[in-house]
């Protein structure tokens, strides 16, 4: 969000990215998966990981001042890469996703396909309007941060 609105879309639209390979491997493999809970462990360990490290990269961010051309700001890779890493993803759609999906499918196409456009809809429009809003009230915070210094 430190690269503004346009950075905060390519982040929101991740899921979108990541999540069909999850989506097969949920519906191929459906309860099995949720045996493994080593890798899950694993899972979530690497995502925490990562997390420290995009918290890290941002509180050495510096100032909220982020025209310098040098920067590269990557958020596709990043979000792809949290998202990935996420453990949310996978549980959800090994134990609810999935099974909505394949009661969907077997209700009709037209339904399956209308679960997954309305949960990404929602999905990525809540990121898309969250970012929005941190773009359109940036100023303010920002304000409001120096006054309270």
């Amino acid at each position: 969000m430190r690269f503004g609105f346009r950075e905060g879309l390519k982040v929101a639209i991740a899921p979108v990215l990541t999540d069909a390979p999850i989506i097969a491997v949920s519906v191929l493999l459906g309860r099995q998966l949720a045996r493994f809970e080593p890798a899950l462990g694993i899972l979530t360990l690497l995502g925490a990981a990562f997390l420290v490290y995009l918290a890290t990269d941002s509180f050495r961010a510096g100032g909220a001042d982020v025209d310098d051309e040098t920067v590269h700001p990557r958020s596709i890779r990043k979000g792809f890469m949290a998202n990935l890493l996420n453990h949310h993803p996978y549980l959800f759609w090994l134990v609810i996703g999935a099974p909505t999906l394949l009661k969907a499918w077997t209700a009709s196409v037209l339904a399956a396909v209308l679960f997954v456009i309305g949960f990404y809809l929602c999905l990525v429009g809540s990121k898309v309007l969250i970012a929005w809003l941190v773009a359109r009230w940036r100023g303010l915070a920002l304000s409001a941060c120096v006054w309270t210094v």
